[in-house]
């Protein structure tokens, strides 16, 4: 069953969308970061299923909507991959390690993207982001793995159609990354149309 749950104090990151958040399980706490809501955000926040806490960082992700984060559970880091500001799609990567935002360069990166999906595979050690919504109407189905060096593009014997605000998961027991739905500007991936708007 679904229950409402009202966090202890008055403290909450208040009302958005398009916004990430993944569980960190060596901290025990969910870390939620962006959206929109009165404006774009850029705020951090954990929640370890008591009360919210807002996190003051040295240093943050621009504000963002419709980004992608998994948890790296082999190296303790949140990993946050694009998504869009207001007036541009993203092509940044960066790692929360409970502490700070720290921005990594890397010698290769996806283009930029809003509304794609990322899945970490734990087995292999890799984050695995698929498809999105590119610049110049551009739909994409390319697959890429980051290991927390670099971004690299992994080429697939076959692969779903273009899409964009699908979702994925990375199903442990079976060692498989499941992927479902999302939309394309065609008859492909469920009909709707490019994103528009916050």
């Amino acid at each position: 069953d679904w229950i409402l749950v009202t966090p202890t104090g008055n403290l909450s990151p208040g009302n958005r969308h398009s916004h990430a958040m993944v569980y960190d399980s060596a901290r025990q706490v969910m870390v939620m970061f962006g959206g929109y809501g009165s404006s774009i955000f850029n705020d951090t926040w954990e929640y370890d299923g008591v009360s919210w806490t807002h996190i003051t960082t040295a240093t943050s992700p621009i504000p963002r909507l419709r980004h992608a984060m998994v948890y790296d559970s082999v190296r303790s880091r949140v990993v946050l991959f694009g998504g869009q500001d207001s007036s541009s799609s993203l092509n940044d990567t960066w790692e929360y390690d409970g502490s700070n935002w720290i921005q990594v360069v890397t010698a290769t990166s996806p283009l930029a993207r809003p509304r794609h999906a990322m899945a970490y595979d734990s087995a292999l050690q890799r984050v695995v982001m698929f498809g999105g919504y590119g610049v110049g109407n551009l739909h994409l189905n390319d697959t890429w793995g980051y290991d927390g060096v670099t971004w690299t593009q992994m080429a697939t014997a076959s692969s779903p159609y273009v899409r964009y605000s699908h979702e994925m998961v990375y199903d442990s027991a079976r060692g498989q990354i499941v992927m479902f739905g999302g939309a394309d500007v065609g008859t492909g991936g469920g009909g709707g149309g490019p994103p528009t708007g916050p």
